[in-house]
């Protein structure tokens, strides 16, 4: 499961870098070389940006947090906290029967990063949470990893 979740993860993330290249390509193209330069810009800055993603470390934070509810109140405040946060997205990979959530929080822009919630122990008065973010880390080293699992950690404890 672990190789499939790092696949997964770094497929998403490659997907939004490829995104920001081709935006980026298309305009440099479009720019230099008229409505040509705009489509092959557009390609060429999308197969820059995905290799460019997966050459770079991933910056990976894994949490954990009790909450004193069940697991169907657990899983209504991960759903609720990582739609507000992100794009939710759908998980893939076997998860074994352990409810996980996942979503991709920040923008092509903004340091992307894949979260994921399992909620893999509970009963019926709490609920132990696994948060996991996964970034790339840039030459700048941001530690977006770790801040964005810090914040959504904390916005699962307080909701």
């Amino acid at each position: 499961m672990a190789g499939e979740r790092e696949a997964w993860e770094n497929q998403v993330l490659a997907d939004v870098f490829a995104r920001a290249g081709a935006l980026g390509g298309s305009i440099g193209g479009g720019v230099g070389a008229g409505g040509g330069g705009f489509f092959g810009g557009r390609r060429g800055g999308a197969r820059g940006g995905r290799w460019g993603a997966n050459r770079l470390k991933d910056n990976i934070c894994e949490l954990e947090l009790t909450l004193p509810v069940g697991a169907e109140a657990a899983l209504g405040k991960v759903n609720e906290v990582l739609s507000q946060e992100g794009k939710p997205l759908q998980v893939p990979y076997e998860t074994h029967g352990v409810p996980t959530v996942a979503a991709l929080v920040g923008s092509m822009w903004q340091n992307p990063t894949v979260v994921t919630v399992q909620i893999p122990d509970s009963d019926e008065r709490e609920s132990e949470l696994k948060v996991r973010a996964v970034a790339k880390r840039s030459p700048i080293i941001r530690h977006t990893g770790e801040k964005v699992a810090e914040r959504i950690r904390e916005a699962l404890a307080q909701k």
